[in-house]
């Protein structure tokens, strides 16, 4: 199977399930910028800032850092999404990542340079790819050092530096944008919830500090005959401190009583689009996942 095309092919497949899961490969076009030169502080990054914080304070100029890894680590989704509904994870290093950003300088699109991807010894694109993983482990340990140890954390490092934003918020919102895509968007669509749900919790027992099981926490929910897993901050992002911006419906701040109203509202809305997109696009049958293993062991 060529490389290209078997991976082209899962994103395709992983995009159908709606806004920020589209992830291009090697796109055309004006725009786009080298995310290792946004992620090391470097005229990316300057550009982002200048457009961003210019004319405010501290505390909003530590808000918008926290903003900005938030948005940035939407390229995280396509990718955990791939691992958990294909095991066909694509290479979203800040070296192979490219981002986008909108009319007010904010990241929103992401494409990877080069077609690069891991997958399991059972995968029909073996041949083709960049890892082959022993299991959904090591497939997982792959993932997460392109993702977090080759793109997130050193980009915490230059947002602690240059804007003196809060690691406690930044490392909240690493663990989110994992959680997530898989709890608010995968669970509803895949074959069996369960296994994404484990998948989450592996993701969260990332046992280098700080360890992202303490960013959130994971939430039991029945809804009609079916218990759901969602997940909850811990930590505030700082959106609040934005010019214009309040805080959000679940914050922390603010748990009870509303964000628990909050959440369920959101989770009948997430059930009720998984149930629309699986009838409709026929995701999460069991010939849709490619390798699929049940858990990571």
């Amino acid at each position: 199977m060529n490389p290209d095309s078997a991976l082209r092919t899962t994103l395709a497949r992983i995009a159908r399930l709606g806004d920020h899961y589209e992830l291009a490969i090697a796109p055309d076009g004006e725009g786009w910028m080298p995310a290792d030169e946004l992620v090391a502080g470097g005229w990316p990054f300057d550009e982002i800032v200048e457009r961003l914080g210019g004319g405010h304070g501290p505390a909003a100029r530590r808000a918008i850092g926290s903003q900005l890894v938030l948005l940035y680590l939407r390229f995280v989704w396509p990718a955990v999404a791939a691992f958990a509904l294909e095991r066909r994870v694509p290479d979203v290093a800040a070296s192979n990542l490219l981002v986008r950003l909108d009319a007010e300088g904010w990241p929103a699109a992401f494409a990877i340079a080069e077609p690069r991807f891991a997958v399991l010894a059972t995968d029909p694109a073996v041949s083709g790819a960049t890892v082959v993983a022993a299991d959904g482990a090591e497939l997982l340990d792959w993932l997460q050092a392109r993702a977090i140890d080759a793109n997130a954390a050193p980009l915490i490092g230059t947002v602690r530096s240059r804007l003196l934003t809060s690691g406690t918020a930044l490392w909240g919102n690493v663990a989110a944008a994992f959680v997530h895509p898989l709890l608010w968007h995968v669970q509803h669509v895949a074959h069996e919830s369960s296994s994404v749900v484990r998948d989450a919790e592996a993701i969260l027992d990332w046992t280098r500090a700080p360890r992202l099981g303490d960013q959130v926490r994971l939430l039991r929910v029945v809804e009609g005959d079916e218990a759901w897993t969602v997940h909850a901050r811990r930590t505030c992002c700082l959106r609040w401190c934005l010019p214009g911006e309040r805080r959000c419906d679940d914050c922390p701040l603010v748990r009870e009583p509303e964000a628990d109203a909050f959440l369920r509202e959101r989770l009948v809305e997430a059930i009720r689009h998984g149930e629309a997109l699986r009838a409709q696009l026929g995701m999460g049958d069991p010939e849709d996942a490619s390798g699929r293993e049940a858990r990571p062991a």
